[in-house]
């Protein structure tokens, strides 16, 4: 039996009351405030894992305290330290296998596309860092604490899906 740490149980206890079962640190905010469960949600759900998976950090790693949490932690530390937090194992996939076919034109093609200003002033040799820092911004907008501020899952696929084509 696999386990799906984001399924949300809701459980009714007597006839009005309902109680929310999740993983801490994936669960929106709004949530805890008795608002409807809504895609918007999930898109909160979605980013926080992907911060999880780009920097191999749990939301709930003993370093997010004193009100420090995953998007902080990414937030602040973008663009300019990205390759700090990122997690070393996707560093070492991309050197083993894409490191060598870089050039200069191509990054500068791949950042005018994302119209990404930061990205046009990377060399070849940081192209995983001008792709690592778009698709951080994206989870940062999909992990948003306010639903209205998360990007709609449509249009963050569609950028992944750009991202994934243009340093890919």
């Amino acid at each position: 039996m696999m386990y799906n740490k984001f399924k949300l149980d809701f459980l009714l206890i007597e006839q009005k009351s309902i109680a929310l079962k999740g993983s801490i640190g994936y669960i929106p905010p709004e949530y805890g405030s008795g608002v409807n469960i809504s895609t918007f949600g999930d898109v909160y759900s979605f980013g926080i894992m992907l911060l999880e998976l780009f920097t191999s950090r749990r939301p709930t790693d003993e370093i997010f305290k004193d009100g420090l949490n995953i998007q902080q932690y990414v937030k602040t530390n973008l663009p300019r330290h990205v390759m700090d937090i990122a997690d070393p194992s996707l560093l070492l996939l991309y050197d083993k296998h894409n490191r060598h076919n870089d050039n200069a034109n191509d990054l500068e093609k791949k950042a005018m596309l994302q119209d990404d200003e930061y990205i046009l002033k990377l060399n070849a040799n940081n192209m995983i860092e001008g792709c690592l820092v778009s698709i951080l911004k994206i989870r940062l907008l999909c992990s948003s604490s306010s639903p209205r501020d998360r990007m709609p899952i449509s249009i963050a696929l569609d950028k992944i899906h750009s991202i994934n084509n243009l340093f890919l």
